[in-house]
């Protein structure tokens, strides 16, 4: 048993939390009596990061924000110092792509503080962190910091279909949800693509939705660019950039003038907006439509190395699905035990590392899909079904959570543990 403490906010965090959903890992994991270091035996410290810049002193002096190190007592400090805990700053909520400040404040908090690097451990989504740390910096042994990966959302979603969840999402709905999933006269539109914060990659997506005509037999969600977030779209001048910086999506710049225009389109009846819609699945939107265009949170070239829900719901919900997102976000899915619709859709793509062929490969392959769809659309569900009912079998029958937990949740509470040890 793994006993904890927090510090710099009045919640554990998300990976704590992580753990207790579905009661998977509560039996791992222990609050320490009143969130004081124990008096016997190691512990973890947890600091619920969620924000990468909360990491840096001169931007949460900037922002009015305490910095994690001062909410470090004494006896914290002494231990990590000892060996008797671990830091553990929790990103479990995102998956940032190296930024060096972030560790270069990292590594002078642990200088100042009389501490190993080693000591701190940096959990996030992205796998792709840990190597890239290593090649910039070149830190090796005590005096490298440590990572671990937890998926927050992709554990959250597996327990939301979850028979162990309270309200499971397709309780008592299940067979009916099935079947329309695979029933033609069901479905009034060709795919579903659902945008809920603007990206670039996403405009670039609706704009080559645009461009190929399969835009109007699409239901989309896109709330327009003046919801866009950390600058990311800004007036449109990313975008244009970005077109011009890759010529082969040349062809999609007025497509992506139209999707720029494009405002308040919504697929479902959530008020929420961006994160918030973390944990709100509608099944109907799935239900009406042939597959998914998953625009996930990053489009890039593999320095991000993560999936989110977006993709999880999708699967759980057994629609074939395509991914605008980070290299190998198939092969995780299949990995957890989904079928990723081969050969009815050809999942080479996923290895590519270039986003731009990335994307007119997945063009390419929806215009074929849509092709072969409008012919007979019957016969296109039925070569689908066999491997979308597996996938809702393993999402609603708890497989998915135990998976989730077996292959990733434990084991990275056991390396917690073995380095306390050590």
């Amino acid at each position: 048993m793994l006993s904890y403490i927090f510090r710099g906010h009045d919640q554990a965090g998300f990976f704590v939390h992580g753990c207790g959903l579905g009661k998977t890992s509560t039996d791992l994991l222990q609050p320490a009596k009143g969130n004081a270091p124990p008096a016997e035996g190691p512990y973890l410290c947890v600091v619920p990061v969620r924000d990468a810049w909360r990491v840096i002193p001169a931007l949460t002096r900037k922002e009015g924000q305490q910095h994690f190190s001062e909410a470090l007592e004494p006896a914290v400090i002494e231990d990590l110092r000892r060996g008797r805990t671990l830091l553990l700053l929790d990103m479990s909520n995102e998956g940032p792509a190296f930024f060096r400040e972030i560790f270069d404040s990292l590594h002078q908090f642990a200088a100042q503080a009389g501490v190993a690097p080693s000591r701190l451990v940096w959990l996030d989504q992205n796998r792709a962190q840990a190597g890239t740390y290593r090649d910039v910096t070149g830190f090796g042994g005590d005096n490298a910091l440590q990572f671990e990966i937890y998926d927050f959302f992709v554990k959250a979603t597996a327990s939301m279909f979850s028979p162990r969840a309270s309200h499971p999402v397709l309780r008592d709905i299940e067979d009916r949800h099935t079947a329309r999933m695979f029933d033609p006269a069901a479905k009034d539109r060709l795919l579903l693509c659902l945008n809920a914060t603007p990206r670039l990659h996403r405009v670039v997506t609706l704009g080559g939705l645009i461009h190929h005509g399969l835009f109007d037999d699409a239901l989309v969600s896109f709330p327009g660019l003046s919801y866009a977030k950390d600058g990311d779209v800004g007036d449109g001048a990313r975008v244009m950039a970005f077109l011009a910086a890759n010529p082969t999506l040349a062809h999609l710049e007025q497509g992506c003038r139209a999707a720029m225009a494009l405002h308040d389109l919504k697929a479902d009846d959530f008020a929420q907006t961006g994160n918030a819609l973390f944990d709100k699945i509608d099944p109907h939107p799935y239900q009406r439509t042939f597959f998914s265009l998953v625009t996930e949170t990053e489009f890039t070239s593999g320095e991000v190395d993560r999936v989110t829900e977006k993709i999880v719901k999708a699967f759980c919900l057994g629609h074939p699905t395509m991914v605008v997102g980070n290299p190998r976000a198939l092969r995780f899915m299949t990995e957890l035990g989904f079928h990723d619709f081969t050969p009815t859709i050809d999942a080479a793509y996923d290895q590519d590392p270039s986003p731009p062929r990335r994307l007119n490969a997945i063009f390419a392959q929806a215009l074929a899909l849509a092709a072969t769809i409008r012919r007979d659309p019957a016969a296109w569900l039925a070569q689908v079904r066999e491997a979308g009912q597996a996938n809702i079998r393993l999402a609603t029958s708890g497989a998915l959570l135990d998976a989730y937990v077996a292959r990733h949740e434990h084991p990275l509470i056991a390396r917690l543990e073995q380095r306390l040890a050590a």
